[in-house]
């Protein structure tokens, strides 16, 4: 192709040579022009750049559109300002812009990677197949690839980030808007999100860091460190949260909640595999649908709705489970109720809870909390009923101490081992 400069000549062409040079042809009358060699131009450039098979800009300022057909473009502390909208594209080859280079505009590429370094895009990123690289950069549009991994260290992107098929890794990053990704895998390590995060098919792993939305996987899982997150969702997979602030959590597969995570709202479980709360807090409604309900210590949860043949356990190792104010029980065929209501139990209680760990057990029953009846493998366990909770079955079992903390009292009163401190009703 040939390469038109309206007003500026190729340094070392001649200024008398009837036609132009040609930029992908080596053997073009350029001063020492060599294979591989990057060809040198005037620090003011216009007109539309085509062809050369490598082609390399350095401290210049490009006043067109800049459109690549060859196999690798690099600027360097280069300002590219187009009349239009698009400021660069290329058809092939790697792209790398560094050392403060502004591209005023957007980029678009086909098939080729993008590297971008100490620099800025102020429109939108585009790449049809290919990896891009951001280190300590600004993007003031979206990005979106069609096929390809997407790096943001220490970068900033104001739009959304979108994959179809591909990994995200964000380091030190933020995001304006939302990240989602057909196929392929998000990691987050000290970065923020501005919108929702999903992903169709991956997993994903938050480390110290915020998503602005729901976080939700079709088919994966959602491993989370101290991070504050919307709603978790995960469709066929399983989610781990420790030490993170999250708005709720839905999976078809194994929950971990634990290293005083926080849940504002509900936590749903409608598979067969574990859900395990331990250390944290959940101020909804634990909602086991055939799940194994392990409640470990220092839990302290809202309330618990079961439906057959969902089991629990609480297994507090030393430390304590509170429940507060309702366990209740949802009989299997009947229309599940979400909410529990504090003001009453108006369903059965639940069937039985275990309690198993090292030497002393305690579970503490909140307010118009029912249960039918408690077993536990420790030494002792103590079993602390306050404001009208029931508990129904035997007190007669050794190891086994009930406690009736009085309403507006701080002492509290020990129940004798007979059938009537078993069923305790309230009110």
């Amino acid at each position: 192709m040939w390469c038109c400069f309206p007003s500026t000549n190729i340094a070392g062409a001649s200024a008398s040579d009837e036609r132009p040079a040609n930029v992908g042809d080596h053997t073009a009358t350029t001063a020492n022009a060599l294979p591989d060699t990057p060809i040198s131009v005037a620090p003011e450039i216009r007109g539309v750049m085509r062809g050369a098979e490598r082609l390399a800009f350095s401290d210049r300022t490009i006043t067109e559109t800049l459109v690549h057909r060859g196999d690798s473009l690099s600027l360097s502390a280069c300002t590219v300002r187009p009349p239009s909208r698009l400021a660069l594209e290329s058809k092939r080859g790697p792209v790398t812009v560094s050392n403060g280079s502004r591209l005023e505009g957007d980029v678009s590429t086909g098939n080729g990677d993008l590297r971008m370094t100490d620099s800025s895009v102020d429109g939108a990123v585009s790449i049809k197949t290919g990896e891009a690289r951001f280190t300590n950069c600004s993007v003031g549009g979206r990005v979106s690839i069609g096929s390809g991994d997407a790096y943001f260290k220490g970068s900033s992107v104001t739009g959304r980030v979108s994959i179809g098929s591909g990994d995200a890794r964000l380091t030190n990053a933020s995001v304006g808007g939302r990240v989602s990704i057909g196929a392929g895998d998000a990691y987050l390590t000290d970065s923020s999100v501005g919108g929702p995060l999903s992903i169709g098919s991956g997993d994903v792993q938050l480390t110290r860091a915020s998503v602005d939305g729901r976080v939700s996987v079709g088919a994966g899982s959602v491993v989370a460190r101290e991070a504050t997150l919307g709603q978790v969702q995960v469709g066929n997979g399983s989610a781990r949260l420790r030490g993170t602030r999250v708005a709720g959590v839905t999976s078809n597969g194994r929950i971990q909640i634990s290293e005083g995570s926080d849940v504002a709202g509900d936590v749903r479980s409608a598979s067969a595999r574990t859900l395990k709360i331990e250390s944290s807090v959940v101020r909804g409604t634990v909602i086991a649908r055939g799940s194994k309900l392990r409640v470990g210590a220092d839990a302290h949860l809202n309330a618990i709705a079961l439906r057959k043949p969902a089991a629990l356990s609480m297994s507090t190792f030393g430390g304590s489970v509170v429940i507060d104010p309702v366990i209740n029980y949802v009989p299997s065929g009947r229309q599940e109720r979400t909410t529990v209501h504090q003001t009453g139990c108006d369903r059965p209680p639940l069937d039985s809870a275990s309690a198993t760990g090292s030497d002393v057990q305690h579970v503490t029953l909140g307010a118009r909390s029912q249960l039918q009846q408690l077993t536990f493998k420790a030494k002792s366990c103590v079993l602390s009923l306050h404001a009208g909770a029931a508990y129904h079955g035997s007190s007669d079992i050794p190891g086994l101490r009930v406690v009736v903390v009085e309403r507006n009292a701080s002492d509290t009163v020990e129940a004798t081992n007979d059938s009537t401190a078993g069923a305790h009703d309230p009110d």
